[in-house]
């Protein structure tokens, strides 16, 4: 009975080793959706010496949080399916809003109007639409996302005027973790421990990310300019 079990166990990871395989190929079949070129000003790169490959962690910094009008104002929220009936200023809007469970769907993130803020641009049930609406696949990608609904309360600091309370939404879960495989992970290991120096416009390094058809990114190219000789 073990050995059967053992074999039970062994045939369930070829299996899923296999549809994995086959789930990479599909994504990198045919025309690419799309291909950006990041910097570290996008990543947070942890270090693990026990590991032969390197894993970024893509960053959108405070870009996540939106209001009207953006990537999620009342329009698109309700277009994702929440329900923004309630006005935010309403007594008990901050329960009716807490209750609403996240919401999947399709986010376009990249470079849009400015050349050096990497954000979320837009947000739809349909990726095909965001595509429409952002053509150019070099500053942009459409990939899927889940949504949390959360609602921000009036806020008075001294000397400002009062910022009204509003409805906005929050990215929790987006393809954002990079694995960055040997050869091109190899340069990572002669990066300096630090982050880039305060002021340097030098980027430690450049990464090519190719967006397949299932929206989901890998490593196509990576460059040191900083470190002297090709990688």
């Amino acid at each position: 009975m073990k050995h059967l079990l053992l074999l039970a166990a062994a045939a369930v990871v070829l299996v899923a080793n296999g549809l994995a395989l086959v789930h990479a190929v599909r994504n990198r079949t045919g025309v690419p959706e799309a291909e950006i070129t990041l910097t570290d000003n996008e990543f947070n790169y942890s270090r693990n010496p026990d590991d032969s490959g390197v894993t970024l962690k893509m960053n959108l910094g405070g870009s996540k949080y939106w209001r009207e009008p953006g990537a999620f104002s009342p329009t698109h929220l309700a277009a994702l399916g929440f329900d923004v009936s309630k006005p935010p200023s309403d007594k008990d809007a901050e329960v009716f809003y807490r209750r609403q469970r996240p919401r999947t769907g399709f986010i376009a993130i990249g470079f849009e109007g400015d050349p050096a803020l990497f954000t979320v641009i837009n947000s739809s049930k349909d990726a095909a639409a965001l595509r429409a609406r952002y053509p150019d696949r070099k500053r942009v990608a459409v990939v899927p996302a889940a949504v949390r609904l959360f609602h921000y309360p009036a806020l008075k600091l001294p000397s400002e005027p009062e910022r009204p309370a509003f409805v906005g939404g929050h990215v929790i879960q987006f393809p954002s973790a990079i694995h960055v495989p040997k050869p091109f992970s190899d340069g990572f290991r002669a990066l300096p421990a630090t982050e880039r120096p305060e002021g340097s416009e030098v980027p430690l390094y450049r990464i090519t990310l190719t967006y397949g058809r299932s929206l989901e990114p890998w490593v196509t190219k990576v460059e040191f300019p900083a470190q002297p000789g090709p990688r």
